[in-house]
């Protein structure tokens, strides 16, 4: 006995998630103070002054500035003075 091959059709669904700005406007949760438009920034790295730390992600408000995740610290204010 040999059965035939299914003929349910499948369908498939792609999702794409953006997670990277997800976790900035996580961030955005705690300052509720602050309009969503702000440019924020999630970092990590040493320094007091944060010169040597590299951020990990940013929101849409930063990346329109030019901003991009592994970006140093530094030169993310520069091009960005108002981030946070």
């Amino acid at each position: 006995f040999v059965s035939s091959p299914s003929k349910k059709k499948h369908t498939t669904y792609i999702l794409h998630v953006d997670m990277d700005c997800f976790f900035a406007s996580v961030a955005l949760l705690s300052r509720p103070d602050l309009p969503s438009t702000t440019p924020v920034a999630i970092c990590h790295g040493s320094g007091s002054s944060g010169s040597n730390a590299e951020l990990s992600t940013c929101n849409y408000a930063a990346r329109s500035l030019g901003v991009r995740k592994g970006m140093w610290l530094a030169t993310a204010r520069r091009l960005c003075p108002g981030l946070v």
